[in-house]
């Protein structure tokens, strides 16, 4: 059984890897322990779960102060910086941990437009 969720782990982070940005992932445990980096080395790897960890339970923290019990569970938390963004996707006994470049996407029409003025 445990081969089987491995190997849809696998399947579900290469789909990952394949979204325009996406550099880097690591899953963390409850604990703040990496268990699975991808195109990371171990020390920062270790780094960002336990900063990501601290992060998570303050943030739960500050959500059950400010909101209603019924909605203050974080599904994911977005860092943006002009280069990068982390998106942190806490769960119960895993988090999820996405590193990807800011994609500037330009819509064509817009580019047009511009050019038309």
């Amino acid at each position: 059984m445990a081969g089987k969720q491995t190997n849809e782990v696998e399947v579900v982070m290469k789909k990952l890897l394949e979204n325009d940005g996406v550099k880097q992932y690591l899953i963390c445990n409850s604990e703040g322990i990496a268990i699975k980096a991808h195109n990371m080395d171990q020390k920062k790897a270790v780094q960002y779960c336990a900063l990501v960890n601290g992060l998570v339970q303050k943030s739960q923290a500050a959500l059950s102060t400010l909101l209603d019990p019924s909605e203050n569970t974080a599904e994911y938390l977005r860092l943006r910086t002009k280069k990068r963004e982390i998106i942190i996707a806490p769960g119960k006994d895993y988090t999820l941990v996405v590193v990807q470049e800011n994609v500037v996407k330009v819509d064509p029409n817009k580019a047009e437009n511009k050019q038309n003025e």
